[in-house]
């Protein structure tokens, strides 16, 4: 089998992409990240289609990524991605954002994903299911090495509540990973009193919740780093995130 171990898509950021500021929004970099992950992944033999027909489904685990300039309206971010195999559970990916405009690098990404038998959602080994792909020889950087567990919060407080509407669904009927990053941006935000712009930032996604369901978002934060958990109404613990920011008097990332 050839492997093609490289994809690459051109995203020219729309009006409604774009926060306060013009700069790109933070869901829309999550939605970029998820569609080339779906579009390599279905290149590969191993997306979508096949996985409807073999009933599995990807699910993202954890993510880090790190921003060093977030682009504006109008520009063309150029993403690429590239696996880095299977380690146990996990099919590692990483991704690459470019500037086609001044041709500068402006952040960088590393994701943990599951393989999910779709009736139980019981994790199958991405090796035993593909095995083509177990061996894939790449020696292109890992940006996060090691995304582990994260510790709880020591001084958690702040409640701030969420009822999970219809808006937030995706196509596997759970909350979409790229609201939990707004979740832990906006419970920051208002932590503070201010906008801020993430820097940084490692989710773990631990449960999903569905139409209906609520959640609270509680953490700590000092003056550049940040820890949010997103616990259910059942007090299983939804997400955890944590991080570093800046203030952003201009609200520079939506």
């Amino acid at each position: 089998m050839d492997i093609v171990n490289s994809y690459q898509e051109d995203y020219r950021i729309r009006l409604n992409e774009a926060g306060p500021g013009g700069r790109l929004r933070l869901h829309a970099l999550f939605d970029y990240l998820q569609d080339i992950a779906s579009q390599h992944a279905t290149a590969l033999g191993i997306g979508l289609p096949v996985l409807m027909e073999r009933q599995l489904t990807w699910v993202l685990s954890r993510v880090a990524f790190r921003m060093d300039e977030y682009p504006l309206y109008g520009d063309t971010v150029r993403v690429s991605t590239y696996t880095r195999g299977f380690e146990r559970l996990f099919a590692l990916r990483q991704f690459e954002l470019h500037s086609l405009q001044t041709g500068r690098r402006l952040g960088v990404a590393s994701s943990n994903w599951l393989l999910l038998r779709s009736d139980k959602l019981r994790p199958v080994a991405p090796a035993t299911a593909f095995p083509a792909l177990a061996d894939i020889d790449e020696q292109r950087p890992v940006f996060f090495p090691k995304l582990d567990k994260l510790p709880d919060c020591a001084t958690a407080g702040h409640e701030q509540e969420h009822r999970i509407g219809q808006f937030q669904i995706d196509w596997n009927m759970h909350v979409n990973n790229s609201y939990y990053a707004v979740y832990a941006r906006d419970w920051l935000a208002a932590r503070l009193g201010r906008p801020v712009r993430l820097v940084d930032m490692q989710i773990n996604f631990n449960a999903a919740l569905v139409f209906g369901d609520t959640m609270r978002c509680l953490g700590e934060a000092d003056e550049q780093q940040f820890r949010v958990d997103g616990v259910a109404a059942d007090g299983r613990n939804v997400f955890q995130a944590a991080g570093h920011f800046v203030v952003a008097e201009d609200a520079a990332a939506g």
